[in-house]
């Protein structure tokens, strides 16, 4: 029965849809926008990253991931607050790992 529970632990251990990493000095504010099957999108990930932080998105967490696939196409943006109109942003896919390396406004970033 331990090795059983000890399987499925292993097996849920780093089931992510996406990773966002700050590699930066700045607490910043990230945001994800899932596309989907019609043309509508919608911002999922709406948070403060603090400096050299990552989060992830469960594979089953509708509120983050909510097409629950695993290679959706995604965008990924990065502001210096919740009401900056500037900002920068990176293309990616439900699984990718996404790392920001520089912020800069006026898509002036350096990511990973």
């Amino acid at each position: 029965m331990k090795r059983i529970l000890l399987f499925f632990l292993f097996l849920t251990l780093g089931l992510h849809a996406y990773c966002i990493s700050n590699n930066t000095n700045q607490n910043l504010f990230f945001m994800v926008e899932s596309y989907g099957s019609k043309a509508d999108s919608i911002l999922t990930f709406k948070q403060f990253i603090k400096p050299e932080e990552t989060l992830c998105c469960s594979v089953d967490n509708i509120s983050c991931n909510p097409s629950l696939k695993k290679n959706s196409k995604l965008s990924f943006y990065v502001f210096i607050n919740k009401s900056s109109l500037e900002g920068c942003d990176i293309f990616g896919t439900s699984s990718s790992n996404i790392k920001l390396k520089l912020y800069q406004s006026f898509d002036n970033c350096i990511w990973e």
